[in-house]
């Protein structure tokens, strides 16, 4: 039972570490005043995407390069999309 809860506890941690990811590109572009389209496509994303990510929560994570281009582009440190 331990290891169970051990994996739906990781489940949980992983979830909130993609909802503060979310959360501080969300702060990001309000900062910034700047529309999601602009910077998914400076990121080489589609706005589409980029904004299923933010609203649907899909995918689960942005592939590594794009979140390195967001933080570039956001002004953001790394850490804060991992």
């Amino acid at each position: 039972m331990h290891g169970k809860q051990t994996r739906t506890s990781n489940a949980f941690a992983e979830a909130a570490a993609d909802d503060t990811a979310r959360q501080a590109i969300r702060l990001a572009l309000a900062e910034l005043g700047q529309p999601v389209e602009h910077f998914a496509l400076a990121v080489g994303a589609s706005p589409s995407y980029l904004r299923r990510y933010l609203d649907r929560g899909m995918p689960e994570t942005l592939p590594a390069e794009i979140r390195r281009r967001l933080c570039v582009h956001l002004g953001l440190p790394e850490q804060a999309l991992q």
